[in-house]
């Protein structure tokens, strides 16, 4: 994928098992397996930041898609916590594990998380740095799916929303400006 230029993405299933296990073992029905995506995906990101992928690859991208994102915060703070006393465990990692995932990691909105109040959903999203590592997914037309027109808070800046909606997704897959397509389109007629 690095040599390439082009993102490594994990979907829900691809785990290398539907349904993989848990800590407790199988999920039993589709209620816990759904719940639990994002123990999964933990899983994988703490391991490829502590064995060192992103430092033996620093052009890779790896995008996390539909296992939401309120679970990205207190990994990137665990990491950080436990690289702060361990670090001689992991000599071969040069930077703190959240600037690895700040730089090479992409996680997408679905499904959205739906704290009490707008402000606590817009202090999750600057807390994962949103406005460089979100992209927008709507998982239509599952039972799920996120109405983009209804997903954020009207106190949302129009700036986040853009960088959510379009532009994080066009730099990470090398697509044309916002602009670019709207100048396309336009002459297109």
């Amino acid at each position: 994928c690095e040599e390439l230029g082009l993102p490594f993405a994990l979907h829900p299933g691809a785990e290398g098992a539907l349904r993989s296990s848990t800590p407790v073992g199988r999920p039993s029905n589709y209620f816990e397996w759904h719940t639990g995506i994002p123990l999964t995906y933990q899983s994988h990101l703490i391991s490829m930041v502590t064995e060192g992928a992103f430092e033996q690859f620093p052009g890779l991208k790896f995008v996390l898609v539909e296992a939401g994102f309120g679970w990205l915060a207190h990994t990137m703070w665990r990491l950080d916590k436990n690289f702060k006393a361990l670090r001689s465990l992991t000599p071969w990692l040069k930077k703190a594990p959240s600037e690895y995932i700040l730089n090479q990691v992409r996680i997408t909105t679905q499904p959205m998380e739906e704290p009490e109040t707008p402000e606590q959903l817009l202090q999750m999203l600057q807390m994962i740095h949103a406005d460089r590592t979100v992209c927008f997914a709507s998982d239509f037309p599952h039972w799920d799916f996120d109405d983009p027109r209804r997903v954020f808070p009207k106190a949302m800046s129009a700036e986040l929303k853009r960088r959510i909606f379009y532009d994080n997704a066009a730099e990470l897959y090398h697509l044309p400006t916002l602009e670019e397509t709207q100048v396309r389109m336009a002459a297109k007629g």
